[in-house]
């Protein structure tokens, strides 16, 4: 495995310790048994959707505009407090809409990388807003002049 990853002439994924099984390039590496052990080993990466969250979702995919999405974000129907993600789902539905709305203009392509991570994946920071769980750290980078 180590050998394939340092021969790629490119970044591949294993480079960075993430494997994918369904990539090609490890059908000569590992055999059937060896991925069925390493597919069934530890737990599942990702939780179960909550019944509420997964009709939400569903209902979303028969959005058209960013309009139809702004909207239906804000009659999601919940409770901030016993419904975290539900609250979650409307702001960031709501906050990312608005951007693609026809009067605001927005045009990605005018932005720096730092801005469009910022205007774009803001809702994971977010995420964990009302977990018990989980605790997001995080810092800021500032610069005295």
């Amino acid at each position: 495995m180590i050998k394939f990853a340092l021969s790629c002439n490119y970044y591949h994924p294993s480079q960075q310790l993430i494997l994918d099984l369904t990539d090609s390039n490890w059908d000569n590496i590992f055999t059937d048994a060896e991925r069925k052990e390493i597919e069934d080993a530890g737990c599942a990466l990702l939780r179960p959707i909550d019944e509420s969250l997964a009709q939400q979702l569903h209902d979303l995919k028969k959005m058209k505009t960013a309009k139809d999405v702004y909207t239906f974000a804000r009659n999601i129907d919940h409770d901030p407090e016993d419904q975290p993600l539900l609250a979650w789902l409307s702001w960031s539905l709501q906050t990312t809409s608005l951007l693609y709305l026809k009067k605001n203009k927005f045009n990605i392509q005018e932005y720096l990388e730092s801005d469009k991570m910022y205007y774009l994946w803001v809702f994971l920071n977010k995420i964990f807003d009302g977990s018990e769980d989980i605790v997001a750290l995080g810092y800021e980078k500032i610069k005295i002049s």
